[in-house]
């Protein structure tokens, strides 16, 4: 605890020592208060003419008059410093929890990036297996063409071999029938020879015995007669 100052101070011409735990600035001051008062009610006409009583009842009432609204002012200034630190503490309050939830978005804008980047990949390879899909379908689309062409390429040789092998069997009934012909019928065989390389061509356009066109075209009676002879010496089974 701290010990009592006396101080001298000097309170309307007069010396007075005061006692107490302020410090000696502050006594003086309060004193110099005091003193200024007094000084300002002395200009007064109507209070020099007070008696002494009157006129300390007066400066005791202004100073209490000047401690009241010095603390109705303290008191204001005061509720408004309450009033601060209330909002100061609402606003801190607000700012924690828009902290917090600018963390939150913050964990989410980085959790959405993560997603973005999957979504991003995955799309890339979709459209990675859409471009192969797509390959593969062009090159079957091409394929497919030359299979029916192959197809049609062996139909045509099946075709060709079917007709080699029936002219083949044609040539071979051909050859049984002129190895069944006599030697002694030369002229018949000559004929028959003459008939089947022409292929059912009718006699005006054959050309028999080395016969010229014009020949060919009006044969003789004796021709056909010949024909006639070699056709019955044939005979039906051989056609």
């Amino acid at each position: 605890m701290s010990s009592k100052n006396n101080t001298e101070v000097i309170i309307d011409g007069k010396i007075f020592t005061l006692s107490g735990y302020e410090s000696e600035e502050y006594l003086q001051k309060v004193a110099n208060y005091i003193n200024n008062k007094i000084s300002e009610f002395k200009k007064e006409e109507a209070y020099r003419r007070q008696n002494i009583d009157v006129q300390k009842a007066l400066l005791n009432l202004n100073i209490a008059d000047d401690y009241f609204k010095a603390k109705k002012q303290a008191d204001a200034l005061e509720n408004d410093l309450e009033s601060k630190d209330k909002q100061l503490y609402d606003v801190k309050h607000e700012l924690i929890s828009v902290q917090i939830k600018l963390d939150a978005c913050e964990k989410e804008k980085e959790e959405l990036s993560v997603k973005l980047a999957e979504a991003q990949k995955e799309i890339i390879r979709l459209e990675t297996r859409i471009s192969e899909m797509k390959e593969n379908e062009a090159a079957e689309t091409i394929k497919t063409p030359r299979k029916t062409t192959s197809r049609s390429k062996n139909s045509s040789d099946k075709g060709e071999k079917v007709s080699s092998s029936k002219s083949s069997k044609s040539g071979n009934s051909s050859k049984i029938v002129k190895e069944e012909v006599p030697v002694d019928n030369m002229t018949e065989v000559t004929a028959d020879s003459t008939v089947e390389k022409t292929d059912n061509t009718s006699f005006e356009q054959m050309d028999f015995f080395g016969m010229n066109d014009s020949a060919a075209t009006a044969p003789s009676d004796a021709m056909v007669n010949e024909v006639d002879k070699i056709l019955s010496s044939l005979g039906d089974d051989n056609f």
